[in-house]
This record gives structure tokens, C-alpha cells and sequence, in this order.
């Protein structure tokens, strides 16, 4: 293979090592640990304290004593911590405080105030988290990934414009929904093949009328978050097949399904196809084994769905992104051992089908 060219950027200019970078983060996890664990004692105990001695005084004192040590500790760790690698305790903190606050408030006899505050500040903490979330993920990219998707494709393109991977173009079944966004572009080459990469999220939006106000809401929910991948072989192919795995509901029912005659695979996945003879010939023993092993290590359920054109998708509802930290417990290391682990993954899957 030759010489990989990347639009990351200088490779390594200005980035610590892991080592460093787990040094760093733990010292500052360990303050903001420190700081967490004493607020929330402190605030905890307040909140007893009021039902057993009533003393305001020494209510106030602990309640704020355990917010200090929120903001003056745990905030300024989470801050340095911050700009190693982005997390959500600023969110955090403030849906907590406004917590405490609505709490405070019901058992004072109900003090609507200090409810409606608690409601406004743990607002406002959510919106924090999720956009300090969303920079989180483009920080963690910068930071760890543009080695790993290098390593993987050549040629690789952030963001690319137009986008060739469009999730409802595909006989994949989706959970019902009302909008259909992706995110998170990435596009390279995997072994001279044009490969794209995305974040879909479906989301589900019902619309109700109040019968005190007369007034309509919006209701919204998140419905599926997958990770998403498109390969063109560059062949075409007899038939389109598509496998997504067998729910409860259609192992109850028995929905319509090619079988493969393997017991372990028709248990797990559907199959479909408008031709079952081309679709066998596709799908071959080995070629079943090799899915049943990468079953075994998947990190979500997922589905496969191949087109006459050569067009192949593939897609894991797993709840996250490509390189999603999570809830930020993981270091450095542990991280670049997931992304490139995940991004495997996938690279393995379109290998079963790339020689068909």
C-alpha cells in the first residue's frame, strides 16, 4: 500500500502523548472525584439535617458549603480536565444544583420559587451537557481519531460534500420516525474502494393540544443513534439482499424470511431478497460463518444491506457515534483501543462482501 495522504493536518504537531495525556487527566479526575464526593455528601446531609433538626442555619451552611466545593474544586479539575479532553460536569453541576433547589423547595411547604428555579437551572444544566457532549466529540476526533481513520483509509476527507451515504436510501428497516439527520462525515478509501462513514439519528416527533391552554406541543424523542458505514465494490451484483436482526416479534410471528439453512443464523437475522436463489448464492456457508463471528463481537445490533450497483451498507444501532467518548471514563489509551476496535469492526464486515 502506498503513501497514505489525510486532510488532518500535520500528524502529531502539538499533541501530547497518551501518557502524558493519562497523567493529566487522572490527576484532574482525581480532584474533581474529590470535590463530587464531598458536595454531595455535604448537600445530602443538609437535606437529613432538615428533617431532623430543622436548623436553617445549619442547613445553609452545608448546602452551600457542598455547592463550594462543586464550583471551587470539581468545577475548576472539570475545567483544566476540559481542555485535555472535553466533558459534560459543567452540565452536570448545574442540573444537580437545580436539583437540590426544586428539592429545597418542596420541602420548605412547597416554595413555588424555588421550584420554578430548580426547574429553569436543571434546564439549563441539560442544555450544557449537551452541547458541551457535541464539542466533546470534535475535540476527542482532533485529539485521537485522525490517526486511527488514517491507519484504516487512505485518501480521507472530513465532511465531504455531497454526501454519498443517505440512510433512507436503503432497505434497512427503521424504527418509525419523522426526521432522519447524520452527522459526522468522514470518506476514504478502504483498499481502493470509496468509503464513507456517518452518525444517523432518527427522531420521532408527535404533536399534542393541551386541554388547559388549547395551545399544540411538540413532543420529541430520540428513537435510534447508529453508526453507519457505506462501501462501493465497484460490481454489480445478480440481486439486493438485506439481513437485519430477528426481533421478538418476528420470531412470534415467523415474518416472512429467507432461509439459509444454517440454524444458528436463521435464529438471529432475517434475510430478505427478491430473488432467494441469487441471494444464496450470495450469502455462501462461509460467508454466513464469517457474519455469526462478527456478531459475536458487535457493539450493537446491525444490519447489512447490499445492492445490485455494488453499493453495501452496513449499520449498528449501538446509541452512539464513531468515536463517541461516552460518558468519559475511558483514558487515552483505552479510547484509541475502541475506536480503532469499532472501526475494525467494520472494515471486517465489508471484507466478507468484498470478494464476493
Amino acid at each position: 500500500m502506498g503513501m497514505k495522504r489525510n486532510d488532518f493536518g500535520t500528524p502529531g504537531a502539538g499533541r501530547m502523548t497518551d501518557a502524558e495525556l493519562s497523567k493529566k487527566l487522572g490527576s484532574y479526575q482525581r480532584m474533581e472525584s474529590i470535590g463530587i464526593l464531598l458536595g454531595v455528601i455535604l448537600v445530602i446531609t443538609g437535606c437529613i439535617m432538615m428533617f431532623v433538626y430543622r436548623n436553617l442555619m445549619v442547613i445553609c451552611i452545608l448546602v452551600f458549603t457542598g455547592v463550594a466545593l462543586f464550583l471551587l474544586v470539581a468545577k475548576p479539575a472539570q475545567t483544566k480536565k476540559k481542555a485535555l479532553m472535553q466533558q459534560e460536569l459543567g452540565g452536570k453541576i448545574f442540573s444537580l444544583l437545580g436539583v437540590v433547589i426544586a428539592v429545597v423547595g418542596i420541602i420548605l411547604g412547597g416554595n413555588l420559587v424555588m421550584i420554578v428555579i430548580g426547574g429553569v437551572v436543571l434546564s439549563l444544566g441539560q442544555m450544557v451537557q449537551g452541547k458541551s457532549k457535541d464539542k466533546a466529540g470534535r475535540q476527542t476526533f482532533d485529539a485521537i481519531a485522525p490517526d486511527i481513520v488514517g491507519a484504516a483509509l487512505e485518501n480521507v476527507q472530513m465532511n465531504p460534500a455531497p454526501h454519498l451515504l443517505d440512510a433512507e436510501d436503503t432497505n434497512i428497516p427503521l424504527p418509525s420516525h419523522t426526521h432522519c439527520s447524520s452527522s459526522g462525515y468522514v470518506r476514504g478509501m478502504y483498499r481502493n474502494l470509496t468509503t464513507e462513514l456517518c452518525i444517523v439519528k432518527l427522531t420521532d416527533v408527535d404533536e399534542f393540544q393541551r386541554e388547559e391552554t388549547g395551545m399544540w406541543e411538540k413532543n420529541e424523542r430520540e428513537v435510534y443513534t447508529g453508526q453507519w458505514l457505506l462501501c462501493e465494490l465497484n460490481r454489480e451484483f445478480p440481486t439486493w439482499l438485506t439481513i437485519w436482526p430477528r426481533e421478538g416479534l418476528d420470531k412470534l410471528f415467523s415474518a416472512k424470511t429467507i432461509k439459509t439453512g444454517n440454524e444458528v443464523f436463521d435464529k438471529r437475522f432475517n434475510l430478505s431478497s427478491d430473488d432467494e436463489a441469487a441471494a444464496l448464492r450470495i450469502l455462501t456457508p462461509g460467508r454466513i460463518e464469517r457474519i455469526l463471528t462478527l456478531a459475536d463481537s458487535s457493539f450493537g445490533k446491525f444490519s447489512v444491506n447490499l445492492n445490485p450497483d455494488g453499493r453495501l451498507y452496513l449499520a449498528v444501532h449501538s446509541g452512539r457515534g464513531f468515536f463517541d467518548i461516552g460518558k468519559g471514563r475511558e483514558m487515552p489509551d483505552q479510547l484509541r483501543r475502541r475506536f480503532a476496535c469499532e472501526l475494525r469492526w467494520f472494515t471486517d464486515l465489508i471484507d466478507v462482501f468484498r470478494g464476493v
